[in-house]
């Protein structure tokens, strides 16, 4: 019992002096400045004596300069110190008992050198996806195509056909303007990271916003954010290059670019004989773009060779193109784009075939081939597009004209001589046309009409067939003349 009793005593006198020395401190005071103005959220801290960078309790100056501080220490002296951005840090040494304590302070002006903002590198709300250029651009990136290939989720494959997550996009935007339609490529070659904020991805991006909420869309549509200093201001730049390898090699372009909220430009010139290839920009990546009429006549042409383009492609190329899109105040847009290319292409090869026949004797052909191959494509279109909740129009009315020659020689035993001459000239016109009222009722209309014509000759000498057809004549010529109408219509 006497025990029990002496146990309980102990743990009494020893709860009691924990207590007393862990007693509550209240500090409190007003900060005033040196002409006597109050301080308002300024910092005040308590921390030991000995270690100044450990905080036992802070806080921060009320609208009247005022603080109140309670914290529990068994330091017999504490710190208590006064911090802020505009002021001389001020402290003093004091007990460890409740009292009050004012201070005055000293403003002190602060020169900030420089201030970086480091953005999200990769940033999305609702449908849409945001890519910060410049956390994946680095300094020798010298087009936006380039950094695209480097954000997640979006693949530009060598065509130049830009995917998000596997699949085709469906439109390319410069801030929310469809200037250069399905030739996005002008775009990726051309304009350069430096001037594009942001690369948006607008998930499952459904355009029309008459079927905004009746039909879903699952492609992507990406949208170039551009800075600032870009918008509304018309930008021409150049390039020129020239060297020497067995031959003069040159490379030139000029770029002139203008983005405004109603209107946009975007033309270009690009001429170079070092093997880069421009039609391959200029492709169009729309659904049904292609030719409808067949092509029946050509040269016998070497075989390109399982490398690079770029490495057997001796071409003597220009192009150019001019894009223009306005935008009414009723948001109606009229577009025009035309495009041009000429270029001319060469080829040679060296075959040798052996055979070996049946009496052991070796038969062996040499056979040698050179070409060469011009283009000249001039093609363009004008639309009209309105995109309202009810009525939706877009009309396109597309031209096209290409002229292919060509002139080859086959050298066997005898020089067969070839030459080709094919052109194309058609007209197109698409409507899409989309009705439609309060309650989702109403109708839609697409129609394509495409008419073409494709006059070709071939030209080959000597004439190879005597002996078989008979005759003297001096060569053979093929000619060939074929025309499509067609037309796809559809209603729902």
């Amino acid at each position: 019992m006497l025990s029990s009793r002496l146990t309980r005593l102990t743990v009494f006198i020893c709860f009691s002096t924990s207590f007393n020395m862990f007693s509550q401190t209240t500090l409190e005071g007003t900060i005033r400045d040196s002409i006597g103005n109050v301080c308002p959220l300024l910092n005040v801290i308590v921390s030991s004596v000995e270690n100044p960078n450990i905080a036992i309790a802070f806080c921060t100056s009320n609208d009247e300069g005022s603080y109140l501080l309670k914290f529990n220490s068994n330091n017999d002296s504490i710190r208590l110190q006064i911090t802020g951005l505009n002021i001389v840090p001020k402290s003093k040494i004091v007990k460890n008992i409740s009292s009050r304590h004012d201070f005055t302070v000293r403003e002190q002006v602060w020169e900030i050198k420089s201030v970086t903002v480091n953005a999200d590198k990769l940033y999305s709300y609702g449908d849409t996806v945001n890519y910060s250029v410049d956390s994946y651009a680095a300094e020798n990136d010298i087009s936006i195509g380039e950094v695209l290939k480097k954000m997640p989720g979006i693949t530009v494959a060598p065509s130049g056909q830009i995917s998000y997550m596997g699949t085709p996009i469906k439109k390319f935007y410069i801030e929310g303007l469809d200037l250069l339609k399905s030739r996005y490529g002008l775009a990726t070659n051309n304009i350069s990271p430096k001037d594009i904020a942001t690369v948006q991805v607008f998930e499952n991006h459904q355009d029309i916003e008459a079927l905004r909420d009746l039909r879903y869309e699952d492609r992507a549509s990406i949208n170039l954010k551009l800075k600032q200093g870009v918008k509304g201001v018309f930008q021409l730049l150049g390039t020129a290059g020239a060297g020497f390898d067995k031959r003069l090699l040159w490379d030139n372009g000029l770029t002139g670019m203008y983005f405004g909220r109603t209107h946009q430009h975007f033309s270009t010139y690009k001429g170079n004989n070092r093997g880069v290839d421009l039609a391959a920009e200029l492709r169009s990546f729309s659904d049904d773009d292609y030719d409808y009429t067949l092509q029946a006549t050509s040269i016998r042409l070497p075989s390109p060779p399982a490398i690079s383009k770029n490495k057997y492609y001796f071409n003597n190329s220009n192009s150019g193109t001019l894009n223009n899109l306005f935008k009414a105040k009723n948001g109606d847009e009229f577009g025009v784009n035309i495009i041009f290319l000429n270029d001319y292409e060469r080829r040679n090869s060296i075959a040798k075939t052996v055979y070996m026949l049946p009496d052991g004797n070796m038969k062996i052909i040499d056979e040698t081939l050179s070409s060469g191959m011009n283009t000249n494509r001039l093609s363009g279109e004008i639309s009209y597009r309105k995109n309202e909740k009810k009525l939706y129009v877009n009309e396109t009315l597309l031209f096209s004209g290409e002229r292919n020659g060509g002139h080859g020689t086959v050298n066997t035993e005898t020089d067969v001589h070839q030459q080709t001459d094919i052109q194309t000239v058609g007209i197109r016109n698409k409507l899409h046309f989309i009705k439609r009222t309060d309650d989702a009722k109403g109708f839609e209309l697409y129609s394509t009409i495409n008419v073409e014509e494709k006059p070709q000759n071939l030209y080959v000498t000597p004439y190879l067939f005597a002996n078989t057809l008979g005759g003297n004549h001096n060569g053979m010529h093929q000619h060939l003349k074929t025309a499509n109408i067609n037309t796809r219509n559809s209603a729902s």
